[in-house]
């Protein structure tokens, strides 16, 4: 696994920039290299959104499957649907495709 490249300069883009710039959508990922500016695609917000769709259902199957008590299957779904969610936005720097920026 690695990280996205700089479209000119070709340097890996650093992991804390790409992450920051995943949850806000106006900020743009800046190469410390080069200055290059970059967008994050709209494929990879799709991977955003089922980073938080995939634990969210994965929780409701557990709940189905965990009938023991309501309130603790409640709970243990809850932790876990954040837990994988979180888990998994960890990764998404990884796989995404940045486009070169018009901006100056």
């Amino acid at each position: 696994m690695k990280m996205p490249k700089c479209k000119f300069c070709n340097r890996h883009l650093e992991w804390n920039r790409v992450y920051t710039s995943l949850w806000f959508p106006d900020k743009v990922i800046i190469c410390s290299e080069c200055g290059t500016n970059h967008n994050i695609s709209s494929h990879t917000h799709r991977y955003i959104s089922l980073s938080i769709i995939i634990p969210m259902l994965l929780g409701l199957v557990l709940n189905n499957l965990l009938s023991f008590s309501f309130t603790i299957n409640l709970i243990v779904c809850i932790v876990l649907m954040l837990f994988l969610g979180i888990l998994i936005s960890l990764f998404i720097p990884y796989f995404i495709k940045p486009k070169k920026s018009n901006l100056a």
